[in-house]
């Protein structure tokens, strides 16, 4: 099995940085000003915008894993670099202070598959 390990986490790094800024750019467009105001808000929008954002570029993060792959390796490598963004969201919540959730576990398992199709749509193309 040839996983590129070296893009996987690079696609990981990307995929949480893109989340977070995506998240940023939200709360600055249509939330509050001030951070007491602001900081509510923040953590609605971050309830919707990180599953949401985590799959899309997880999905995009799996593909591009791919990419380089053998076409037989593709969904492999998408497979791990889903697992390892789910891990790295898990690891950064319990470091944030967060727990185990019903939708933190919903969210990562999203990430799981969506890396996966990323492969899977990689291995598509030829």
């Amino acid at each position: 099995m040839q996983i590129n390990w070296r893009r996987a986490i690079v696609a990981t790094l990307f995929a949480e940085a893109a989340g977070i800024v995506a998240l940023m750019a939200i709360v600055a467009v249509f939330g509050p000003s001030g951070w007491k105001e602001a900081t509510p808000f923040a953590q609605q929008m971050g309830a919707l915008v990180g599953p949401v954002s985590g799959f899309l570029l997880c999905m995009i993060g799996g593909w591009w894993t791919g990419r380089l792959a053998p076409p037989d390796q593709r969904v492999k490598n998408g497979l791990a670099m889903g697992c390892i963004a789910a891990a790295f969201d898990i690891a950064l919540s319990f470091a944030l202070g967060g727990g185990l959730v019903g939708l933190l576990v919903v969210s990562n398992i999203g990430r799981i598959v969506a890396g996966t199709l990323g492969g899977w749509l990689g291995m598509r193309e030829g």
